[in-house]
């Protein structure tokens, strides 16, 4: 199990200028999209995102806030994550997460 997180906004207060607005955070096994998230606050995982990265010491994601996570499950194998900018901005500063969860 993972938490996967691509930051953009959040960034903005660790003093990144030139934080990407809206990521967009896509999973892909191969060159198949499995889960994408764009404004983690706004899913139906938004309180066990929350829950969780409380418990591993993630920094906090404001609610509301346009960053992306995905809470997934996955067999072994190989992924991909891709960031991309949504909306009218495409580029910017982004960070992406990669936590293992037990």
């Amino acid at each position: 199990s993972l938490l996967v997180r691509a930051a953009g906004p959040a960034l903005a207060d660790f003093g990144v200028e030139g934080a990407l607005a809206n990521p967009l955070l896509r999973l892909f096994r191969g060159t198949r999209a499995i889960a994408e998230n764009d404004d983690w606050s706004a899913t139906s995982q938004a309180a066990s995102i929350e829950a969780r990265a409380r418990e591993i010491f993630a920094f906090p994601l404001a609610n509301g806030s346009r960053d992306a996570a995905l809470l997934v499950t996955l067999p072994p194998g190989n992924y991909s994550v891709q960031v991309s900018g949504a909306g009218a901005v495409r580029t910017g500063v982004g960070l992406v997460e990669l936590y293992e969860l037990r």
